[in-house]
């Protein structure tokens, strides 16, 4: 497959579409500010509560953790695909660890 052809198919893939759309939301203010409020938010909840309030704190608790899940998924997906982008950095990261 010549380079070009193998270039297109690679930038067309489902992988690299899903890195493009996961760094654009993170690079996206109103997406920051939002989640920057929510995690602020998340982190008040648990802080204010009493040695009593147990439930409401693994609700808040969860709902932080979930947070931490959005961002770890969007960044891991700009992860593959710069992966799938460049094979040989991939390759050179895994032979210098």
């Amino acid at each position: 497959m010549a380079k070009k052809q193998k270039e297109t198919i690679v930038e067309e893939s489902p992988v690299v579409k899903m890195g493009n759309d996961a760094e654009a939301l993170l690079n996206n203010e109103l997406f920051i500010s939002v989640m920057q409020d929510l995690m602020n938010a998340g982190s008040t909840s648990i802080l204010r509560t009493t040695p009593d309030q147990k439930d409401m704190r693994e609700r808040a608790y969860m709902f932080y953790v979930a947070l931490n899940d959005i961002l770890l998924t969007l960044n891991t997906r700009v992860k593959n695909r710069d992966e799938e982008l460049n094979p040989s950095e991939k390759a050179d990261e895994e032979a210098a660890a």
